[in-house]
């Protein structure tokens, strides 16, 4: 399995040849940077819903 956090080279690779078809520039490094910052949100987010969904029954379970 792969670590967290440590990026996919193919997906990298994806990201820089797309944008470098729609005229955009981007090293391979700025690309992993972006998509460890894009995995880092998305874990965030994830954690907050279940803080959410998690917080949500224990409050309705109390009244």
């Amino acid at each position: 399995m792969e670590k967290r956090g440590k990026p996919n080279n193919e997906q990298v690779l994806s990201v820089v040849k797309h944008l470098k078809d729609i005229g955009e520039d981007l090293t391979i490094e700025q690309a992993e940077k972006m998509l460890e910052s894009m995995q880092h949100l998305v874990t965030l987010a994830i954690n907050q819903y279940f803080r959410k969904a998690s917080g949500s029954k224990r409050n309705s379970s109390t009244k």
